[in-house]
């Protein structure tokens, strides 16, 4: 390994590529946005060798390789690029809590693979394989059927069968934005060249000079269809709007260099904000937006927020906003002994309900998000409202600070205890020799194990911080994985405690249980998403609790540390999908065999009859059917028909319903049961109520 990464490093490492892709699964993990500070040295990262494949196993070369690292004050995200043999070395700060890498080319489909890294290790080297993709596109015209240059197309892109749900049932989705979002040329054309063969396509489209598409609730309805979409023939119609302008000026009359501006209509329903960036002399223009009542926010450095309201029937550009000096808040962060600390400050409230929408949107005013080297915070633009601040430091417990409307300028003391720490052993029950490399992950019984939370130990010995954990669970328990020994699921609660608890954790010895996922003709499958389940511990409410998953090597390998108790394993690929019940002790599973996909089309038609297009259709195996097998989405097109070629053949129930009105809440809905023959395709009409 370390020859493979010192021969690729001198090539691989030179190479850092701007564009950038964020590829997400709805479920969001719960980690604390930090501040950010200077990324560490190369000294101390940790080098990971990454071969990227086609689906034959061959190397693609000039892949990027896009990482995404969170560490307790830093964000890092520099792009790597695979050489001729397929092989990128990343480098990820040894210090992170979580990382994942994107990987893309044009002309095959994005892939991105995720690590906690306490609770599920980076490993040395990892093999990710792109498939092939397809080209979708279409035209964004005006109303008065002009076409439109410059627009941005953001893309949402939900895949359609081949994803496990995780215990929220969310799915895997793609999107497309920033730099890699397709621009319309001057006939008003985007295409997209890396879009997956199958799933459901979501346009955001943008343009400063027109009221911009998003396909949230609330959104004005589009007549293109999914399938037009993939044909490259949808047509976009973006409204003319209204552009504000203005200049911020300071009392004396000065423009406010480089201004901030928020603004958000004032109505029912959800309404994303806009912003917008003045000049150094103040200047501003908002992007367009349909008529209507808005407030706006306006920020300036060193100077008081400000929030005006406008109609855009009533009231005309261009506008001049005058700004205050801003109110100074001063934090001093300390530990017990008064020693300053390097800590994260969040604002988490403004007590102000006008300004309240921008300090809670995406778009946030300049906020000085970490202290100093001696520990001093400082905000010199701060609103007079009462403040609430979230303030953390490694190794010490998280603490809330509030601050009256009309404290400024004297420094506020912060004094940070030292987190909870529960120490403990984790030995070998026979030997009594301490294990190394084990993972001590916390879980709730009534929800889920969380392996963000996790911790690594080593040479026998553990500790896990206590204060995160103890704001989402009051009481936990623990579970306790290594790949010779039987996984531990702790009788014993656990809670927050100041000082710290010596316990002892005794580990049976036991081989691990492993398999080999092949297809229907006993072909090893690579790449295979294996989830492992729990049946018989009694511990969660809910059934079949997944304890793990992995991907199974290109000889269709899998293992996982010996299960506490009877347990199945369920898989999926393009070729097929299994799921099996095991007991206690079995280890040799074998080869697994996935059952061949079956295909359900049909059509949504409304009470009359007619076809219903742009319905949400998703396809669910029922609850008791089959642990852990995928859920499909996808939308009916113009004529109310749609289309999946990748369903389980269990017990399942669709579900058609039609776009969220405003309010979030769709009018129109219908649940049918269905059975569906192995490998075989059937035929399902479904009537909305």
């Amino acid at each position: 390994m370390a020859d493979q990464i010192n021969r690729a490093l001198g090539k691989t490492m030179s190479r850092l590529p701007t564009s950038r892709l964020l590829f997400l699964f709805i479920l969001q993990l719960s980690f604390p946005v930090f501040a950010q500070e200077p990324v560490a040295q190369a000294h101390d990262d940790r080098m990971v060798l990454v071969r990227v494949n086609d689906q034959l196993g061959s190397p693609i070369s000039g892949a990027k390789v896009q990482l995404y690292c969170r560490t307790e004050f830093d964000f890092v995200n520099p792009t790597f690029e695979s050489d001729d043999a397929g092989i990128a070395i990343v480098s990820f700060p040894q210090a992170g809590h979580h990382a994942s890498i994107t990987v893309h080319k044009s002309g095959l489909v994005p892939h991105t693979r995720r690590w906690q890294m306490a609770g599920d290790e980076v490993p040395d080297e990892c093999t990710i394989t792109l498939s092939p993709a397809t080209d979708i596109g279409g035209f964004v015209k005006n109303k008065r059927g002009e076409p439109v240059d410059g627009a941005r197309v953001a893309l949402t892109i939900t895949e359609t069968s081949t994803s496990i749900f995780s215990d929220a049932g969310q799915a895997n989705m793609l999107v497309i934005s920033d730099q890699l979002a397709p621009i319309t040329d001057s006939a008003g054309r985007w295409t997209y060249g890396s879009a997956p063969l199958d799933g459901n396509i979501r346009l955001q489209i943008t343009h400063a000079d027109y009221v911009g598409i998003s396909e949230d609730a609330g959104s004005t309805k589009q007549e293109y269809t999914q399938s037009e979409i993939r044909k490259g023939e949808a047509v976009a119609v973006l409204s003319d709007g209204v552009r504000i302008d203005g200049t911020v000026l300071s009392e004396n009359g000065r423009g406010v260099s480089k201004p901030r501006l928020v603004m958000k209509l004032v109505a029912e329903g959800y309404h994303p904000p806009v912003d917008a960036l003045g000049d150094e002399q103040g200047r501003f223009r908002m992007p367009a937006v349909a008529d209507g009542k808005y407030r706006i926010g306006c920020f300036g450095e060193g100077f008081a927020p400000k929030l005006l309201t406008i109609n855009t029937k009533t009231d005309r550009s261009p506008f001049s906003i005058k700004l205050q000096p801003g109110r100074t808040v001063r934090i001093r962060v300390a530990d017990p002994d008064d020693q300053p600390l390097k800590a994260s400050v969040t604002l988490m409230q403004v007590q102000n309900d006008d300004l309240s929408f921008v300090y809670s949107s995406q778009v946030k005013p300049s906020f000085p998000t970490f202290t100093d080297s001696a520990g001093r915070f400082e905000w010199t633009c701060a609103p007079e409202a009462k403040l609430k601040f979230n303030v953390r430091s490694a190794g010490f417990g998280p603490t809330e600070v509030e601050l009256s409307d009309d404290e400024q300028g004297d420094e506020k003391l912060v004094q940070l205890e030292r987190e909870g720490v529960l120490v403990g052993q984790v030995i070998d029950r026979l030997t009594r020799e301490p294990i190394d490399r084990f993972l001590l992950i916390p879980f709730d019984v009534g929800t889920s194990i969380f392996r963000p939370m996790g911790v690594v130990g080593r040479k026998g010995k553990f500790e896990l911080p206590l204060d995160n954990l103890a704001s989402r669970f009051p009481k936990f328990h623990l579970m306790i994985e290594h790949s010779g020994h039987k996984t531990i699921l702790t009788d014993e609660a656990f809670g927050k405690s100041k000082s710290a608890k010596d316990v002892l954790f005794e580990m049976e010895a036991a081989e691990a249980s492993f398999g080999i996922i092949v297809d229907a003709e006993g072909k090893p499958i690579r790449d295979a998403v294996v989830v492992l389940s729990e049946r018989s511990t009694g511990l969660f409410k809910t059934p079949s609790m997944e304890l793990g998953r992995v991907l199974t090597s290109s000889e269709g390998n899998f293992s996982f540390p010996a299960p506490p108790g009877d347990f199945s394993i369920s898989a999926t690929s393009s070729e097929g999908f299994l799921s099996e019940n095991f007991d206690d002790h079995q280890n040799d599973l074998g080869k697994l065999s996935l059952k061949k996909w079956s295909s359900v089309k049909g059509r949504v038609l409304d009470r009359d009859g007619n076809p219903c297009e742009n319905c949400t259709v998703i396809i669910v195996p029922r609850r008791n059917s089959a642990a852990k097998l995928p859920r499909s989405q996808t939308t009916s097109d113009r004529d109310g028909r749609f289309q999946f070629d990748r369903v389980p053949s269990v017990p399942c129930e669709l579900w058609a319903y039609t776009r969220p009105n405003d309010k979030g809440v769709s009018e129109n809905a219908a649940t049918k049961k269905i059975e569906i023959p192995p490998g075989e395709q059937i035929t399902v009409d479904v009537k909305l109520d």
